[in-house]
């Protein structure tokens, strides 16, 4: 056992932005922080890779389940797809290990869940390159320079005027 030794204060709960609300359905740039394999808790026989994503603009996260090994067939169909749609958003052509997976990024289609509206559910998947760009400033027009111009002498006056004259 460890003594804490800990005063509650009621008026410094703090505003660290944690928030159990879901994510507002839309698309957000996000990267993944972990890749785990789970079991299932409902079937014991069954395991499932958990994505942990990372909202880049909020510093949410948000959690994707693959069902990649299932007694359901469907299910294991729905998270093939998904893992075709991952990896080709990630640009990864093979996904040999977990790992391979941790710091990419992409453009994730976020919603909610239809049988539980307050978790979230992520749809899809999309590259980074896909998304608009934002828009930009145009590009400053180039300083102009002076080019020097060759600069003619005019001829003297008369062949008896001295130049200097």
């Amino acid at each position: 056992m460890v003594a804490l030794n800990f005063n509650t204060d009621p008026n410094n709960l703090g505003s660290s932005g944690t928030t159990n609300e879901p994510v507002a359905p839309g698309k957000y740039q996000a990267e993944i922080l972990d890749a785990t394999v789970m079991q299932s808790k409902a079937n014991p026989a069954n395991s499932y890779l958990s994505i942990e994503w990372k909202l880049i603009d909020s510093g949410r996260h948000v959690w994707d389940i693959l069902n990649l090994w299932n007694s359901n067939p469907k299910a294991v169909e729905i998270a093939v797809e998904k893992m075709n749609r991952l990896g080709v958003a990630l640009r990864m052509p093979k996904i040999g290990d977990t790992e391979d997976l941790l710091l990419k990024s992409a453009i994730l289609d976020v919603g909610l869940q239809s049988k539980d509206q307050t978790r979230n559910e992520i749809y899809g998947y999309d590259q980074l390159a896909n998304i608009p760009a934002a828009p930009t400033a145009p590009a400053p027009a180039p300083a102009t320079v002076a080019t020097p111009q060759p600069q003619t002498v005019p001829a003297p006056a008369s062949a008896t005027t001295p130049p200097w004259a």
